[in-house]
Order: C-alpha cells, then structure tokens, then sequence
C-alpha cells in the first residue's frame, strides 16, 4: 500500500513507471491548462503549459484498467470551505490560481463560486482515466541530466506523465429540508453507484427522480466543457456515459512533471528551479486571500446585473455603487499583486520564509474584506430595488425617488403634498422606503390591492410609488396621499389613498414616430430637442447641458485642421445604441423618450418622441426589412399616434429603395389617414440657410411616385433644424475652445432651430391633437403582423393536443399535460445550436425553452445569428388531472382547425407580403420535429416522443397538402375572411393564454425602453 502512495494513480493501478512518482522531486499538477502532452515544457511558477512544445515521439501509452471513481460529500459548516483544497489540488497550483497566475478554467474554475455553501450542499466528485501516456523508464533514464538544446527560459518542468479523462466536481444545493434532503441523498447514492460501476444501468423510481427535480441548483466543473453546460445531476450521469464511449472528446486530467534541471544542463544565466513554500505558510496565506476572494467574486457578479430602472431612476445612488465598485477593484487587485509580488520573490530565493510570514502580516485584507462587505451589502440592496421597480412598472405604477422632488426632514404633511403632488391630476401615491417595504409585507400588499383596485374602477387614475429611502424624511409608516382634478386630501395609517408624477393617459399624450435614414442624426436630434425644450438660450444650457444619449464624432479645429475626438456618456444606459460600426444605425431598438412640456397653453403635456432604428442601413435590404418590421410591430402595440415626423438630411442627393417602401407599409398599415399625419423635419440645414436644399425636390418626386399621392409637403409640414449648437456644447464640455465668431455662429443655430421647434409643437396642437387609434387598424399589414405573432402559439398548441391525445391512447384519461406560457422580461431567443435541458413530464421528454439573451447579437453563446429564433414568452409544462375528459374527436377537431387555419395564415402571408422563400408555419413544423427526434437520440425511454414524431410528420403532411389545395385554386383572401379567422382561432385557450403572455411582454418591453425626461 505504501509503494502504491508513491506513485501518481493512472489508468492501470498495477502501473509504476518513474514517470509516476510523487516522491523527491516530482510533482504532480490538475490540469487547468490542458494543451499539455509527454514533453511539454512547464512554467510551474504560472501553471501553464509553454508554447515551445518538446513532444516526445516515445511516449508509452496504456488504455483504462482503472474503475472510475464516484462519491458524494456534505460540507463540514463549522469552517470557511477551501473548494479546491477539497478537490485534492496542489498547494502551489491552489495558490497560483488565487493569485490569477494562472487563468481559473475546468475545475480551477471553482475558486470563482460564488453560491451558497452550507449544510444542504452536497459536492459530487468524479474522476475516469481513460489512457496514460507517460515517459519510458529507458527514457526517462537516458535523458536524465543530457546535454540537450536550451529549454524555454522560462520552463521549470517537463511533462513525464499525463493521464486522460474526465474529472468533475457538481455543486448541489438541496432544499433546507431534512426529509427531502435523505430522499435527495438516497438517489444520489444510486447515481453515485452507476457512475462508479462504468454507468451501469440506473434503475431510478419515479420518487427517486422526483426528489432529483427538488435539487434547485446544480452547477458543474469540469475539464470537460461540455459537462459545465449541464444543470442537472440526471444530465450528468447520461452525458458522462455519452463521453466514455467517444474518447475524442477526453482532455488531459492531470499531469505528473520533473524538473527541468535533471534534463537540461543548466546555465548560470537560466533559473529553471522553483522553490515551494512550506504548506503552512500556504494555508495561512489562503486563509487571508480565500474570504475576501469569495467576496470579490460576488460582488463582481453582482455588479453584472441589469440595473436599468436603478440607472433611470437613482442615478447619483447607481453612480456611487459604480464608483465604490471601482475603487474596491482597485484595492483588490493592488492586494492580489503585492502578494503575488511577495511569494514570487520567496521562489525565486530571494526571501525566506520567515520574511516572508513578517511581510504577510502587514496585509491589508482584514480592512478590504471590511469593505467589500459593504458593498456587497449594498449592490444587494441596490438589486432589491430593481426588482422592486420592475414589479412596479408591470403593474403600472410610477416610481419616483422622493429626494428628487426636494423632501426633507422638516417637512410636515401639507409640504409633503404641496412637493409630490404638485402639477398632477388623478393620483394615488403611496410613500414608503426600503425598512417599511421589507417589514411590513402584508401592509404594504394591502395597500397595493386597494390602489389597484381603485384604478380598476377609475382608468385616469395614476398609482405612483414614492421612495423615501434616500432623503432624510424619517418616514415610520406608510402614508398615502391622493388627488383628484377638483380636490386633494391626506391621511395616515391605515390609508387607502396615493400619489401620481405628471403622467398624461393615454389620450392626452402626444405621440411622434421618428423615421429616419442611417447617419441622418435621429439621436443628436433628440439629444438638442431636450435642451431646447429645457433651456431658453444657449448660455442656459452650457452651464447644465443634457446629454441623453451618447454622443461621439470627431470636429476639426485651427489652422491645420486637428482632428479630436469627441465623446459624452448619456443619461439613458438602457442598451440601446452601437457606436462601434460606421454607417450602422446607431439606435439598434425603437425607444421612447417623454417629455414634460412647460410652455403656456401646452403646460403639462407629455410629448413621446419614438426613436426607431435607421433606414438604409449598411447591412443591407434585408437588415432594413427587419427593422421596418420591427417599427411596424412595436406601433401595432401603442394606444395612438399622432404624427410621423421623417428626419432627412438637406442635401441628400438620393434616396434609397427601402426609404419608398417605407411609405408604402405606413399607408398600407394605417390607412390613408396617415398621410395628412407626416411632417419633415430637416436636420444641418445651417448649410442650406435652413431650407430643404437639394433634397426637397427628390422628396417631391418620391411622394408623387407612391400609390396615394395624398402625402403633403409644403412650408406648413416642413421644418429645418440644426443641432450643430448641440455638438459645440458637447465640444464646449471637452474642453475645445471656440473663436467669438464661431460662438455667435451656434448661438444662431440655436435661436433658429428654438423657433423652429416651437412652430412644430404649435402644429402638431393645431392639426394633429386627435390621435389615430392603433387598436383600430384594419389593413392587410396589420393581419400580417398578428398572423405572424400567432405562429409560435400555433405550432406549440398543435404539438401539445397531439401530446394529449397520445396519453389518451395510452394512459386512460388519467392526465393531460397542460401548456403554461411564462412572461419573459427582456429580448431572448432559443438558439438551435446549443444544447436544451430536457425534463420528463407524463412520459414525454420535453425540451425546455433554454433563453439566450439577445441585445443586438446572442449575450449567451457565440453561435451564428442565423441559429436563433426569438421568442416572447417562454413555455412550462404541467402535469394535470384529466377532470374535464375531452374525446379524441374533440382534440382532433381542434387539430384539424388549427392546421386548417396555419394553411390559409401561411398562404395569406404569401399573397399580401410575397413571401416567397420561407413559409413559417413549415419551418416551424420541421424544427419541432427535429427537436422531437433529437430527444429520441439522446433519452430513454422515448417511445412517447417517437409516437409523437409520427404524428407531427402526418400532421405536416395535412398542412402542405392544404396549403398546395389553396395555392391550386389562387383565390383571393378577403381580408374580412382572414380578420373572421384569427379571431377563431384566438378563442381557443391553448391559444389565448400564449397570445397573453406576448401583449404582457410587448406592454413591458414598451414600458423598458421609455424614458422620462427631466425637463
């Protein structure tokens, strides 16, 4: 036994070559870096195999006679848990990861987790060695202190052993339940047992894998990196059975390494050796780095987060949390070098230990872990409040931070009034802070049903939330105010009543669509349109200039022309620009930006400005033809418009093809009511001493060409800006000095483009006040636009009937599986490329929707674009009682319906929009049935998802023989037939609970990409 401890474990128990000693000198690395093989050079001093390969044709090499090894273990909570300690890592090697020598990945990656660790987390460990190259002895010997050819200078060791494989560490956190956490570990043993016995058969009762489903979190790590995809303990076993039968996807476990110097003749100007520290002086350095490591981990992952709503609403509180993560940061990673300063002079004999121990003791991390505890503290704090303003906007609250209204500590009931419910109409608000709202739950739900309720009975009432957490108002109690448009009145506890900021409904509001060609400066019009609207001249607004959106160009200044760059951060952080690709569209999302108008008769009145995504895009007809779709669908989804302003540039000496077509879907969408709604408003017409220039008869030209010549142009509907004023402000800032001459110049600009805007505004109030009401569109368009949206909805409610009819067959009525569409809060899309986690639920595998996050490309995985579709909601399944006993001739009825219906929707798409080449509802059917044979391959037993791949295969024969049927007879599709029919088919309540899920997820995406703007 003793001889056995000698020698580094390989694939064959019995072998012993001197490349496997652990004794003297050897020593033996985890390997994080896993491009290593017999010969390598090896850099212990960073745990990297070097470049300057020495591969040994040689090598020996012997196939498994090892057993894998499996177990699981609880956490000893009594201490603070060294993860990779655990794992039986190297003292040096745990070391150089914690002090980012190395690059954390396969199961190093452990020192960067970050989740829970107490008496319900279980670790299951993992290890198969599948071959072992090695160094022969004969080899071994005769190279041993050669002569041979200089090494990398910056080698310490060589490779002499390498053993393949898998090794995998799943962290499991149980639920704090001790009966369910026996019944959790009763199964795990039984995976454990499998793994251990080359994945014998795993015999697991339905209790088994449901106390498995009760593991809410599992993350994995690995050398392999398919395995660290995986979130469940089931996936792992059948995935490690997958990767033992292809020994192609193994990568190197760990190596065994000897020092370079007992090959190489050393030259007095090479240092090969590394001298290692004595482990208690490891231990005592891990126990300083560990605990603020883990909490530099966390707050780094908290600061990750999506802090959109803080960022609109608490900008000086998200900014102080942005500075204070930039200062810990700095002190970590000063903390982290001066130690790693400290031990690479140790191994380089330039310190010894007891220096060493002395130079350690004056560390600063006690007061650095102090610190990141706080903020830690206080970016959780700071997620608090996002979720809280997410929930509060799904419910159409308004939330306001009270410090900015001016409350103060000394404000008693009728200042508090006079400051939060000054210039509103119908409001209830309700005060609270972040004490009250965590303490005092049930109140504060009682409080909200009431608004609500309130609401529901009066739909101009505004319900707003007034955050008192960050003045210096001591606030012990919710207190509710309210106003209506007559008369105002307060109470305290228990109230029933609350506030609103100035938020106009529905009607009152006025809404302008913003069009507009690549480049044509759509978001540095909005950006001067804010400070015209703030500010009355010039001089006003270089003392306090608004920058809302981030501004970058670069101006030309002297005699010699130098150029500069210029750049501005702007107030909205929402993701919703690129200024990384010339002649992109900057704006990658329709966005609305509300304004509070403050002049005269207009006072109070909300102007919404909807930023869109630019026409004539560099990426081509196709990226155009995407966006216009994606304007025409967000519009489809406001209450009214009551303009579309087009922003062209003064001397464009053409316009593209799309920009027609731009017209043509307006019209063809919203009647040719919209035509006396478009006004055009130019921008750098200083150039054209504010005039249209040479655009203007192109612009006629293009008018008279479209199919309602109804479209006017005249002095009337034209106005001419120049938002070079802005830039000059935005130079001023960068600090670019201007002559007098030129100052005047923008002060022009400015004085201009004010009259300008206010003549806008006096026309849109004289002739544009009624607002066209969207819900009301009855076009061609707007069918296209809801056939479309009812696709998904389709195909997944024709896939689960099918589903149910199967375990009609089979299973005596006894269960159905019922569709539960979830509403997402964000733009994600399913990429069909990365693998889907799948769960099981009335004998069907089922693959989970599987959300990647997508902001102008994927955020999730690096596949192509093309892999993804988006979705709005994301679809869970649940096992129910058949109580209601539908026939089969029911649900075949509704089948044929639907399919009947995605027949004349697919051919309708056709006729209206000529789409020729994809025909979706076929798409669709083909990916499901790919999903549904991939599930086949890959899980048993599968005989309900095989049953259920012939069924879709007939069912997509019945659509293409209905669509053919249609396209064979080329009849015309009334519009009204069509309209008759989506409404049918919208009755269905497998149907209208998806349809559901999409108008709560547009209602929420329109609520997230709008900000209101200080004026």
């Amino acid at each position: 036994m003793a001889a056995c401890e000698n020698f580094l474990q390989t694939c064959d128990p019995s072998l012993t070559p001197v490349a496997a000693n652990r004794s003297g000198t050897f020593t033996s690395r985890i390997a994080i870096d896993s491009s290593g093989q017999v010969g390598s050079f090896y850099d212990a001093y960073n745990d990297r195999v070097l470049s300057d390969s020495n591969k040994i044709a040689a090598e020996k090499r012997t196939a498994s006679k090892k057993r894998p090894e499996c177990i699981w273990q609880s956490v000893n909570d009594d201490k603070p848990y060294n993860l990779l300690k655990q794992m039986n890592m190297n003292d040096e090697q745990r070391l150089n990861i914690a002090l980012q020598m190395t690059e954390p990945s396969g199961i190093g990656a452990l020192i960067n987790y970050t989740g829970r660790i107490d008496k319900y987390t279980r670790f299951l460990r993992y290890t198969y060695y599948s071959r072992t190259d090695y160094l022969p002895d004969n080899l071994f010997n005769s190279l041993n202190r050669t002569e041979l050819q200089r090494a990398d200078a910056q080698a310490t060791h060589m490779i002499v052993l390498v053993n393949w494989g898998i090794g995998a560490v799943a962290v499991l956190q149980l639920p704090s339940d001790d009966q369910q956490t026996r019944g959790i570990e009763y199964a795990l043993q039984k995976i454990c047992n499998s793994l251990s016995d080359d994945c014998s058969k795993l015999k697991l009762s339905n209790e088994d894998e449901a106390f498995l489903k009760k593991i809410y979190c599992t993350k994995v790590f690995s050398n392999i990196s398919k395995l660290t995809e995986i979130n469940s303990i089931i996936e792992f076993h059948d995935n490690i059975q997958l990767l033992k039968s292809n020994g192609d996807s193994l990568r190197p476990y760990n190596y065994n390494l000897y020092p370079i110097e007992n090959f190489y003749t050393t030259h007095s100007e090479l240092q090969f050796k590394l001298i290692e520290l004595p482990t208690s002086s490891i231990l005592k350095i891990e126990s300083y780095l560990l605990p603020f490591i883990l909490k530099f981990n966390r707050l780094k992952k908290n600061m990750y987060q999506d802090f959109q709503n803080v960022r609109q609403h608490l900008k000086n509180e998200h900014k102080n949390i942005l500075t204070r993560w930039e200062d810990s940061k700095k002190m970590y990673e000063l903390e982290i070098d001066r130690i790693r300063k400290l031990l690479e002079a140790f191994r380089r004999d330039r310190s010894d230990d007891k220096a060493f121990r002395q130079d350690l003791q004056r560390d600063k991390t006690e007061n650095l872990s102090y610190i990141l505890s706080n903020d830690i503290e206080d970016v959780e704090k700071m997620m608090s409040k996002e979720s809280l303003i997410k929930s509060l906007l799904i419910e159409e609250f308004i939330y306001t931070n009270a410090k900015d209204r001016g409350v103060e500590k000394k404000d008693d009931i009728q200042t508090l009034e006079r400051k939060l419910l000054k210039d509103v109409g119908c409001v209830r608000l309700i005060c609270s802070n972040d004490n009250l709202y965590a303490k005092n739950q049930t109140q504060w739900c009682k409080h909200r049903e009431q608004m609500l309720k309130e609401r529901k009975g009066n739909k101009n009432i505004q319900l707003v939330y007034a955050d008192f957490s960050y003045c210096s108002y001591e606030l012990n109690e919710f207190i509710t105010l309210s106003r209506t448009e007559e008369t105002k009145t307060v109470t305290t506890p228990p109230p029933k009543k609350k506030l609103t900021l100035q938020k106009a409904t529905c009607d009152e509001s006025i809404n302008i669509l913003l069009l507009g060609e690549s480049g044509v400066g759509k978001s540095t019009f909005i950006n001067a349109l804010v400070n015209y609207l703030k500010f009355d001249n010039l001089m006003q607004a270089t003392k306090n200039l608004t920058v809302l959106i981030p501004v970058s160009f670069t101006i030309a200044m002297g005699d010699n022309f130098t150029e500069h760059a210029i750049k501005h951060d702007g107030e909205d952080t929402v993701s919703n620009e690129d200024h990384h690709d010339l002649g992109k569209s900057i704006t990658q999302h329709c966005k609305s930006y509300v304004f509070t108008l403050q002049d005269g008769r207009n006072r109070g009145q909300k102007l919404r400005i909807i930023d869109t995504p630019g026409i004539g895009d560099t990426q081509g007809l196709n990226q155009d033809d995407k966006n216009m779709q994606h304007v025409l669908s967000w519009i489809n989804n406001l209450t009214h418009l009551n303009a579309i302003c087009i922003l062209l540039k003064p001397n464009n000496s053409r316009h593209t093809v799309f920009f027609r077509s731009c017209f043509t879907q307006l019209i063809d969408m919203l009647g040719e009511s919209i035509c006396d709604r478009i006004i055009f408003c130019f921008t750098n017409a200083r150039s054209t001493f504010y005039t249209p220039g040479d655009t203007g008869p192109l612009l006629k030209a293009l008018l008279n060409s479209l199919p309602a010549k109804r479209i006017p142009f005249s002095k009337e509907n034209t106005f001419c800006f120049d938002s070079e004023s802005f830039r000059y402000l935005v130079a001023k800032l960068n600090r670019i000095k201007f002559n007098s001459m030129e100052e005047a110049d923008y002060n022009g600009s400015w004085e201009k483009s004010m009259t300008e805007l206010n003549r806008l505004i006096g026309y849109i109030h004289s002739n544009m006040s009624d607002p066209i009401i969207l819900n009301d569109s009855h076009s061609a368009k707007h069918a296209q636009l809801m056939i479309n949206s009812m696709i998904r909805p389709m195909l997944e409610a024709m896939r689960n009937t099918l589903r149910n009819i199967i375990l009609l067959n089979e299973r005596w009525h006894k269960t159905c599986i019922e569709l539960c569409p979830k509403i997402i809060k964000g733009t994600t899309a399913i990429c069909l490329e990365c693998p889907r986690k799948r769960i099981k639920i009335c004998d069907f595998w089922v693959a989970t929707d599987g959300l990647h996050v997508v902001q102008n490309k994927c955020r999730t995985c690096q596949c192509d674009p093309s892999q993804h579709y988006r979705i709005d909601y994301e679809l869970e399944y649940k096992e129910i009682e058949n109580s209601a006993k539908p026939t089969e001739e029911d649900m075949r009825k509704v089948l044929h319906n639907l399919c009947e219906a995605s027949a004349e929707f697919s051919y309708f798409l056709l006729q209206s929009a000529g789409n020729s080449q994809h025909d979706p509802f076929l798409l669709g059917f083909e990916r499901m049935i790919k999903e549904e044979n991939d599930i086949c391959d890959e899980k048993t037993p599968y005989e309900f998802n095989l049953h259920l791949v012939e069924q879709l295969q007939l069912l997509k024969t019945h659509y293409e023989k209905a669509n053919k049927k249609l396209a064979t007879k080329k009849m015309i599709t009334e519009l009204d037939v069509i309209y008759q029919k989506i409404e049918n088919v919208n009755k269905h309540r497998i149907i209208d609970l998806q349809m559901n899920a999409i108008r709560q997820w547009h209602k929420y995406m329109i609520k997230y990409y709008e900000y209101e703007v200080s004026t």
